[in-house]
């Protein structure tokens, strides 16, 4: 049954999400292209077989020999009849092939091609359309491939009686006068190697690994990344060589999260870790650091919280504070203050610190002048030295030299704060004539009523103005 669908290696590189290889020039990056496109058959299709190794069967592959892989298909190196011969991967009779495309031995496989036909192991191949052919080579002529698909190379001094196209990962490779030209092992794409002139073998110079493995800078072997588990892609050059850049999409931790803006490298996690210093971007199935403003985050912004769509900011860089909205970081030297909304003015303090009423210090007590209301400094009235819980002249506590209490030897103005007092002898109404020095919140004061001179206790504190 046709099966409508790339093959494994042509999806790598072109199906939906970046997938495959890596190219070792700069830094490995994407190479962009692809082999031909390939449909997929059963393996029915591409290789049918005997029934046994013994059984001549018409249009048949010799039961062990479909080991010769084009995309993700299986194709036959020898027939079962000796009598047939491999054109494009099928085993037909002899006398079908009219242009002698295939030249044969009658041992069930061709021992040259011609015109635009070329060898790969046992059988010829042509290029162009939907043929398997052209998943190797994209032109040929004369019996042989003269230019490779993609993943492939074509070696030095390439015949029509021999392999005209090697696969870049095939370390077994093909014997051209005396020499072995070869690919590289877990390669993707190559180029072919040079000429060689003494009987030796000669690999492929390889640009791109398979997924999970990265070229060294010869292009002489791949080496597998760092996270042998969840990287697909990682750097091939640097200090970071064989950290990751991008993450297998079938892991779990398919997320990778950014430690190395330079090189865009890091680690593969779940998305529920891209917290704390990093936010996630799902589209990119990447964590970046909470200051990656190109991708949402907020300059200078050391730690962060993702909530929906929204980012604030937690913690910021060194002489910065987030201001209130946590949506920036300010420039902010103020010790002990947790959030500035503008350059070096502190809104809040850390909760064991009061700000000032100039809102450039965080400090352990609030200054002469102003009283502490819920952490912060705020002046008290302007008469007033020192008060406690507002800014009324009420309230003050201590006045500035040139204001005294008016309580001194004369009549305290003001009030009692609830029910007036009472003397030991009866009523005493809220305005007092007083014969020594009131304290605010004092004790015992000396007062005088109609019935005489008694001393009382004052249970509630007065409410003192300071005056002139």
């Amino acid at each position: 049954v046709l099966q409508c669908q790339y093959s494994l290696r042509v999806r790598r590189v072109l199906g939906g999400k970046r997938r495959g290889v890596r190219d070792a020039r700069g830094g490995g990056k994407w190479t962009g292209k692809a082999s031909a496109r390939m449909i997929k058959f059963s393996a029915e299709e591409t290789c049918p077989k005997a029934t046994d190794d013994s059984t001549e069967e018409q249009g048949k592959c010799k039961k062990t020999k479909c080991d010769v892989t084009i995309g993700d298909n299986p194709y036959c190196s020898k027939c079962s009849k000796l009598n047939e011969h491999l054109v494009d991967g099928k085993c037909v009779a002899a006398n079908t092939d009219s242009t002698n495309n295939c030249v044969s031995n009658n041992q069930g496989s061709c021992t040259s091609c011609a015109n635009s036909y070329f060898m790969y192991q046992g059988g010829c191949y042509q290029t162009g359309g939907q043929n398997p052919g052209n998943t190797l080579c994209t032109a040929a002529s004369d019996g042989k491939c003269t230019q490779a698909a993609e993943g492939y190379f074509v070696p030095p001094g390439a015949t029509n009686a021999k392999d005209s196209v090697v696969k870049c990962d095939d370390t077994t490779g093909v014997l051209v006068d005396s020499n072995t030209y070869k690919g590289v092992d877990k390669c993707a794409t190559c180029t072919a190697p040079s000429p060689v002139t003494v009987r030796e073998a000669q690999a492929a110079i390889c640009k791109s690994c398979i997924e999970g493995y990265y070229v060294d800078s010869d292009g002489s072997v791949c080496t597998q990344c760092t996270d042998t588990t969840n990287c697909a892609i990682c750097l091939a050059t640097g200090t970071n060589k064989g950290k990751c850049t991008e993450c297998k999409s079938s892991s779990s931790n398919n997320y990778l999260k950014i430690t190395d803006t330079e090189t865009q490298s890091g680690d593969c996690v779940a998305q529920a870790a891209c917290t704390g210093t990093h936010f996630p971007v799902a589209a990119d199935k990447k964590c970046y650091p909470c200051s990656n403003t190109g991708k949402g985050g907020i300059a200078s912004c050391q730690a962060c919280t993702m909530s929906g769509n929204t980012i604030t900011c937690d913690t910021c860089a060194e002489g910065n504070k987030p201001n209130t909205a946590k949506t920036a970081c300010v420039p902010c030297n103020i010790e002990g203050c947790t959030s500035c909304d503008k350059e070096n003015v502190c809104e809040v303090c850390t909760n064991s610190k009061k700000l000032s009423p100039l809102k450039d210090a965080c400090l352990d007590i609030c200054p002469a002048g102003t009283y502490d209301s819920s952490n912060v400094c705020t002046p008290c009235h302007t008469s007033c030295a020192s008060c406690e819980s507002n800014a009324e002249a009420t309230s003050c506590t201590a006045c500035y030299p040139g204001h005294v209490h008016p309580g001194v030897h004369g009549e305290v103005r003001g009030e009692l704060r609830g029910q007036p007092v009472h003397s030991r002898s009866g009523g005493l109404e809220v305005l007092q004539q007083v014969q020594e020095r009131v304290r605010p919140g004092g004790r015992a004061l000396r007062v005088g009523d109609d019935k005489g001179t008694n001393r009382v206790h004052i249970k509630r504190r007065w409410n003192v103005f300071c005056m002139h």
